[in-house]
């Protein structure tokens, strides 16, 4: 930027990019306070009866996807239950074949939500919640390899289990149980 040279236009377009990458720096932060705040094992929120239906209507929000949803009551929080189904919604649309097939299904205390997308191997499954952990198919997308392990801790603290089923280039299904 001290190049005298250098132009107005050529100026704004190394800011906005140095403001894209700050904006990247500001995302990455937040994901790994907010994961630290879920791993110390403490419950950061207050529980109360939440309908599961309304969680995903939420957690939906815009956004185009099939969906088979039943009211379905647990306790738990309705923030951090949508940020959780957020996190699936986002990936199945991030890892989905052009048709950006997505449906999201909310029955007996589970909800469920699938895509068309490229799929997990098997060798990879083990791994997914591990935090930074990406599939070598998924390091072309943009993330950090924080949100299934932030999904991950928002379960376990509701005493949910989240549960995959995946077949390369057919898609997955992330099921997230209610006890």
């Amino acid at each position: 930027l001290r190049d005298k040279k250098l132009t107005i236009g050529a100026a704004r377009k190394i800011l906005v990019s140095n403001l894209e990458e700050v904006n990247k720096m500001q995302k990455l932060s937040d994901y790994l306070l907010r994961l630290n705040r879920l791993e110390s094992g403490k419950n950061v929120f207050g529980m109360s009866k939440v309908d599961l239906k309304k969680v995903a209507v939420k957690a939906i929000g815009k956004r185009r996807v099939k969906s088979d949803l039943e009211k379905s009551v647990v306790v738990g929080n309705e923030d951090a239950l949508s940020e959780l189904v957020g996190i699936l919604l986002d990936n199945a649309f991030k890892y989905s074949t052009k048709d950006k097939s997505v449906s999201i299904k909310v029955k007996d205390k589970q909800i469920d939500v699938s895509d068309k997308g490229i799929g997990i191997p098997k060798s990879d499954l083990p791994y997914i919640f591990d935090r930074f952990y990406r599939s070598d198919k998924s390091r072309t997308k943009d993330g950090y390899g924080l949100g299934l392990s932030i999904a991950k801790q928002i379960a376990d603290l509701h005493g949910a289990k989240i549960k995959v089923e995946s077949k390369p280039g057919a898609g997955s299904t992330f099921k997230v149980i209610f006890s």
